[in-house]
């Protein structure tokens, strides 16, 4: 992403899908990479939070149009990072890579960051599910029929004006996610996806 960031100009557009696992350490939501398997306890340095997602965001110059998806469980925390008080005050928690005590609200969401629409695969307290029968994780599964194969629109083009924006893909896919993790789950493993819409008007991803 680091590369990324100075190969995009101002007017263009980062379209970032991760889709595996998640973890949910103290509050705080976790993507963890291929090679990121907790050995022992102790949690690899490449696992990335939302203050590394904040961090490589905010790299691209001021303009660039961001599409973030995140399929993995408890991604909601990511955007939706609500700080948490024990007698009234904020809450000191362990960071698991450096070891430090550390405040809870030292972990920044995504919400401050420019012309970014970012749709989460599950509120912070869920799992996402991935499903044999979609081949794919469900949000993920929904998503791309949302936009349609190859140059054809896909279903999400909700306003029938020939586009399909980023809102719409959440859109149509939200309820398809949750019914369909409700009806082969079960009703013990709720899935509701989230969205954070930074992004003026509609941020259009395919025509």
């Amino acid at each position: 992403m680091i590369t990324a960031a100075g190969r995009i100009t101002a007017n263009g557009t980062l379209f970032l899908s991760y889709s595996g696992h998640g973890s949910n350490i103290a509050g705080t939501g976790y993507i963890v990479p291929c090679d990121g398997i907790a050995d022992n306890g102790v949690y690899p340095p490449n696992w990335i939070n939302s203050n590394d997602l904040q961090s490589y965001l905010t790299a691209f110059p001021s303009g660039v149009k961001k599409y973030v998806i995140i399929d993995s469980c408890y991604s909601g925390l990511f955007i939706d990072k609500k700080s948490e008080q024990v007698n009234g005050k904020a809450r000191f928690i362990p960071h698991p890579q450096s070891g430090l005590i550390l405040k809870e609200d030292f972990f920044r969401t995504l919400s401050s960051i420019e012309n970014l629409v970012c749709i989460a695969a599950s509120t912070g307290s869920e799992l996402a599910q991935e499903s044999n029968e979609l081949q794919n994780g469900v949000l993920t599964y929904y998503l791309v029929q949302a936009l349609g194969e190859t140059t054809l629109l896909g279903p999400a083009d909700l306003n029938s004006d020939k586009s399909i924006s980023s809102e719409e893909t959440y859109t149509y896919a939200k309820d398809l996610v949750t019914d369909f993790v409700r009806n082969n789950f079960g009703a013990d493993k709720p899935q509701h996806p989230q969205i954070q819409d930074n992004y003026s008007g509609d941020l259009e991803i395919k025509r």
